[in-house]
């Protein structure tokens, strides 16, 4: 069998990845997606960086990306739809998949039409309890759509849902004892807190942190994963912050651009508190890992889906949340500080929590793409 993935949302797709190599090593699998981060930064894609690492051949494309505010713009992206089908369309003939899996996004639209017109079956995975626009146009072309939350399901045709989950990375579900070698000098000696505001960072969550971390190295070790993006000096920034620090706090706060998947694997299984957006998969993982968190909500996010996924943590006492208009040096601080008092209660109700979601959804997916395959062989 031969699986084309793409989709805007790239964890469970590695997620995936890694079930199929476990379950189905002879299929061959294709990972379409975009070349660069912002088109006019330059800056390679993960899913570029993460395809290479794992030898998946990488087709990189251009797709149409349709705008609800600006809607003059979107006669211009007609222009590119049609170019962006006759490639996809080579890349099929050329690789001739079995199926296409699809985990959102603007690029997947396209891909998931060119498959059904093919006749190759299409399953599309939603992440969120919500539902994005790309992923309510990919559904009408799907075979199969596989959600995350039985909230979901209002949002598609009844017909096509399947419940698998939200597919987790297996370094999540992995017990490591080993810290990272970046990590291997610094004193673990207080609670530590991981700050990450995501690949491309945050630039109104680095700005506070910066006026809290000299009070908040006197009682933690704090990991902050600042981001990168082309033009930002995120880093350098932060280490000049870091500069004036005394000895032993400097020695408590490390900065870094990227950690990888094993290292935030270990660190969110010895972290006393997480600070993060609340994307669905950071979302997942943080509860698997039954780490107390402190969440900042995308306040753009399509259907104010961040805040939704959070919440779910919130009312069980697991996690808090702080918008990012009430984001400040005080509701940051108090945030934290509360869930390093309130760690050990938060982690029962945590573990409690964590009785209630699938743990094996990349691996029902993998069944779902073989069903479809076999179905399709039959018709």
């Amino acid at each position: 069998m031969k699986v084309v993935l793409s989709g805007g949302h790239l964890t469970p797709a590695l997620a995936v990845i890694h079930a199929f190599r476990r379950i189905s090593p002879k299929t061959r699998l294709i990972f379409i997606g975009r070349e660069f981060a912002q088109e006019h930064e330059g800056m390679k894609t993960r899913e570029r960086t993460e395809m290479n690492k794992l030898r998946i051949p990488f087709y990189a494309i251009s797709a149409a990306k349709f705008h609800r505010t600006h809607f003059l713009r979107n006669f211009g992206e007609l222009l590119r739809l049609i170019p962006s089908l006759k490639g996809i369309y080579d890349i099929f003939k050329q690789e001739k998949p079995d199926v296409f899996i699809s985990f959102g996004g603007y690029l997947a639209v396209p891909i998931a039409i060119v498959a059904r017109a093919l006749g190759i079956p299409v399953i599309t995975h939603e992440q969120t309890r919500t539902c994005g626009l790309a992923n309510q146009l990919i559904a009408q072309f799907a075979d199969k759509v596989a959600i995350s939350y039985e909230h979901s399901r209002k949002y598609f045709p009844k017909e096509k849902i399947v419940f698998t989950g939200n597919p987790v990375r297996p370094a999540f579900m992995e017990v490591f004892r080993k810290r990272p070698v970046w990590l291997t000098d610094v004193p673990l000696n207080k609670p530590l807190v991981y700050i990450t505001g995501g690949s491309q960072g945050s630039y109104v969550l680095n700005q506070t942190v910066k006026k809290i971390i000299d009070i908040l190295t006197r009682y933690a070790v704090v990991l902050h994963q600042c981001g990168a993006s082309a033009g930002s000096e995120y880093f350098q920034d932060l280490q000049k912050t870091r500069s004036i620090l005394t000895k032993p706090q400097q020695k408590r706060y490390i900065v870094r651009e990227w950690v990888g998947e094993e290292d935030v694997a270990w660190i969110f299984q010895h972290a006393d508190c997480v600070v993060a957006r609340s994307g669905a998969n950071t979302v997942h993982e943080i509860m698997i890992s039954k780490v107390p968190a402190v969440f900042i909500p995308l306040p753009f996010a399509h259907m104010n889906e961040q805040y939704k996924n959070a919440q779910i943590l919130e009312e069980s006492g697991t996690a808090k949340i702080v918008q990012q208009q009430d984001l400040n040096q005080k509701s940051l601080f108090d945030a934290i500080k509360y869930c390093l008092k309130n760690d050990e209660t938060m982690r029962k109700k945590a573990e409690y929590l964590s009785k209630e979601f699938v743990t094996d959804a990349a691996e029902r997916i993998v069944a779902l793409a073989q069903e479809c395959h076999a179905r399709s062989l039959h018709t």
